[in-house]
């Protein structure tokens, strides 16, 4: 069977063979891969009894501060939360050039009145 091949639906072939994990049965060999990533992560969540593992050190530090519900940096459009400011500002950048676009589109839309330049900011929008 192709590793990468869907069961049928209900069929579940991939169990995790760990003992214990407490993970249903998954319906592609891909999705039991991933899923054995964390089994042998070597990063562990401290907090008492959670013991979740990670891969990569950056994600169980990120799962770590939820359990302390800490907000540091909330996009104001969106409400999403960020762990630093860095990654708030590339998440906020296409956001404030798409804002732009808007609103050159507004004011050209608004002050130009030939047809020719109509046809080519209709040509723009779509």
């Amino acid at each position: 069977m192709d590793n990468n091949r869907t069961l049928r639906k209900g069929s579940t072939a991939y169990p995790c063979p760990v003992p214990g994990c407490g993970s249903s049965r998954f319906t592609t060999c891909l999705h039991l891969k991933r899923h054995m990533c964390t089994q042998r992560g070597t990063f562990i969540c401290k907090w008492s009894d959670c013991g979740r593992r990670f891969s990569r050190q950056h994600d169980c530090k990120h799962h770590e501060s939820l359990h302390l519900n800490i907000q540091l940096y909330m996009c104001v459009t969106c409400k999403k939360i960020f762990e630093t400011l860095d990654a708030l500002n590339r998440h906020r950048e296409p956001l404030e050039l798409l804002s732009l676009l808007f609103v050159f589109i507004s004011y050209t839309i608004t002050t130009v009145r030939s047809e020719d330049s109509t046809r080519w900011i209709e040509a723009i929008i779509a």
